[in-house]
């Protein structure tokens, strides 16, 4: 039996600082040129994102398709990509990420040699330096770890995540009523929901370009928590805001802050307390204005019915 197809799926809105070096990792994977698809699909990008991705693709053999989301959101731009793969496996891959050489390999050997699984996280490394960057690399490391230990994992992102596309059908793929974050956190809940098994990839792992201010890290935390609230009125109990709550957060950023320390020996783990419990008030912020806009209140009296279907 020879080696499935598959298929990268890369979503991207204005990264042209970063995406030269995500879609040329890809196209250097030692998975077999012949049995990878790269399908792009923009977010209607206003910089130069896309010409640089046409740059590159113009001298590859990997076969690839380039869309556009119309504007609809990331959930759509996902379900683009699920509709239009020819693959057994699905592997996202971000703007702002750089996959090793043996990445997606180790990935389709992980979810290969495990049939139950529906889909495979790589371990996030941070990619850049500075204060911000590197707590929030730190954090990450620490939330890995954990959820290696995990075997009853409810849920999986989309950043490094491998899944195995028939399962995604299953479920009946994207929520595409979701315009902004946690599309990835609804479908992995299904998936959970309908006894597919979640895990991370204790051997695969990947670079992350993680956000370098303060500012940045508030609106991308403002964003998540925006979309946690859809989620949690959707599946009620997979969110809990308490834990969000800024003094809360403070508290567990010391917990953390000396747990990473232990880890790495960096001495910026002193911070760590500010940096938690200030991008879980920015997480905050967003929950509560979903709530005031009514985000997702509509999803508790309707049951979703899957995406756009398979073509």
């Amino acid at each position: 039996m020879g080696l499935p197809v598959v298929t990268v799926g890369l979503c991207v809105k204005n990264n042209e600082t970063s995406v030269k070096d995500a879609v040329i990792s890809v196209l250097n994977s030692d998975y077999p040129s012949e049995l990878l698809e790269l399908i792009v699909v923009d977010g209607r990008s206003t910089d130069r994102t896309i010409d640089i991705i046409k740059e590159i693709l113009t001298t590859t053999k990997i076969r690839y398709k380039l869309l556009d989301d119309g504007g609809n959101g990331l959930a759509s731009a996902r379900q683009l990509v699920v509709n239009a793969s020819t693959g057994k496996y699905i592997q996202w891959v971000d703007g702002d990420h750089i996959i090793p050489r043996d990445f997606i390999r180790k990935q389709v050997d992980f979810l290969e040699s495990n049939p139950v699984l529906a889909a495979s996280e790589g371990i996030t490394k941070g990619i850049n330096r500075g204060i911000v960057p590197t707590l929030e690399s730190h954090i990450w490391t620490l939330n890995a770890m954990k959820r290696i230990r995990d075997h009853n994992i409810k849920t999986v992102g989309s950043a490094g995540v491998m899944y195995r596309l028939q399962a995604m059908l299953d479920v009946g793929g994207y929520d595409t009523n979701i315009k902004g974050s946690c599309e990835d956190g609804d479908i992995s809940t299904r998936l959970y929901k309908q006894n597919w098994k979640l895990s991370m990839n204790p051997s695969a792992f990947y670079y992350h370009d993680m956000r370098p201010t303060f500012r940045k890290l508030w609106k991308e935390y403002y964003w998540w928590g925006y979309g946690a609230h859809y989620l949690g009125q959707k599946h009620p109990g997979v969110v809990n805001p308490w834990r969000f709550f800024p003094v809360v957060a403070f508290l567990a950023g010391i917990k953390h802050g000396i747990r990473a320390f232990m880890l790495t020996k960096d001495w910026l783990c002193i911070f760590m307390p500010i940096h938690y419990a200030w991008k879980r008030l920015a997480w905050c912020m967003g929950y509560l204005q979903a709530h005031r806009d009514g985000y997702g209140h509509e999803s508790r009296k309707s049951v979703y019915r899957g995406g756009y279907g398979h073509e």
